[in-house]
């Protein structure tokens, strides 16, 4: 399985994401969206072309999108009904994979610079 290495930006990113839904729906619910991302991205790192996940023509070369619902049967513990964000990720090297945000699915991805890859390595 390949690994996968977050922008700043995407860890910010989930940084926000399972504390505003900690806040909103609670301590378990925050843990289960977390978990439920955490899945998602080793989903990707296994297969970057899996099923659900497509290009994206201005998210600069091989730039793909996965919405975190295609993972959310494999959650343990509770499954989270309406999933709402999208990882935005590119291969970086054989084995590696860059995810550079995380976005709501409302949220227009070409008002979000890509985030840069440094450290954050999984």
């Amino acid at each position: 399985m390949a690994r996968f290495v977050l922008s700043a930006e995407a860890q910010d990113d989930i940084d926000d994401v399972v504390l505003y839904s900690r806040e909103l729906f609670g301590e378990d619910a925050g843990y289960r969206y977390e978990t439920l991302l955490l899945t998602a991205l080793r989903d990707i790192a296994a297969d970057p072309m899996r099923p659900g996940s497509h290009e994206v023509t201005k998210g600069g070369p091989g730039t793909r999108a996965y919405h975190i619902r295609y993972s959310r049967l494999r959650v343990p513990g509770g499954r989270i009904r309406e999933p709402r964000h999208i990882i935005f990720y590119r291969s970086l090297t054989p084995g590696l994979i860059g995810i550079s945000r995380i976005l709501h699915e409302r949220m227009d991805p070409t008002r979000h610079a890509p985030g840069r890859f440094a450290g954050h390595q999984r």
